[in-house]
């Protein structure tokens, strides 16, 4: 395994597979997709897929496809990706510049409540408004790296069903994913 997919499994940050849909006005050539830092992407129009750089080019760090020309009206616009919160090249920036996983990992968690942070939850009775239950998530799992403690769904595990023998973080890692080092 990879350090880049250690950071992953460890922030929880794998592959997401999204569909969007839209439709064609004849005018239109620009379409945001819902997600950002996408990959493994097809883009059909009318159910034909479109052909990159010939029919469209896309800002695959932005999630915005641009079409050469726009989709004729009521024609349907169907994008199927895959969408994480990092890119491999910066969970490796970070990697590089924090100089370990953990750190790395922490750094990680941190840019992640930062976009939490915006994100509020509201009760339509009261007037309180609280964080996120996904801010308040990343801020417990934050706590637990910085005191040293692997916050991971094995560990959690772990703690109601303890294993006959003692496995190490990468035995359980391939017991949990059946991923090989």
């Amino acid at each position: 395994m990879t350090d880049i997919e250690r950071i992953r499994l460890k922030i929880n940050d794998h592959l997401k597979p999204e569909i969007d849909k839209d439709e064609g006005d004849g005018e239109t050539r620009i379409f945001k997709l819902t997600h950002h830092h996408i990959q493994d992407y097809t883009v059909k129009v009318n159910n034909v897929e479109q052909i990159e750089n010939t029919d469209y080019v896309i800002d695959t760090t932005n999630g915005v496809i641009t079409f050469t020309t726009a989709p004729a009206d009521g024609y349907s616009v169907i994008t199927q990706y895959k969408y994480a919160g990092f890119t491999d090249t910066e969970i490796q920036n970070i990697l590089d510049e924090q100089g370990s996983i953990t750190n790395a990992v922490i750094e990680c968690i941190k840019i992640l409540m930062f976009d939490a942070s915006r994100q509020f939850d509201y009760r339509i009775a009261d007037e309180e408004v609280t964080p996120s239950q996904i801010f308040k998530n990343l801020k417990e799992m934050l706590e637990l790296y910085k005191s040293s403690q692997t916050p991971t769904i094995i560990n959690r595990i772990n703690e109601h069903y303890k294993p006959t023998e003692d496995l190490d973080d990468d035995d359980l890692t391939r017991i949990d994913t059946g991923l090989e080092d």
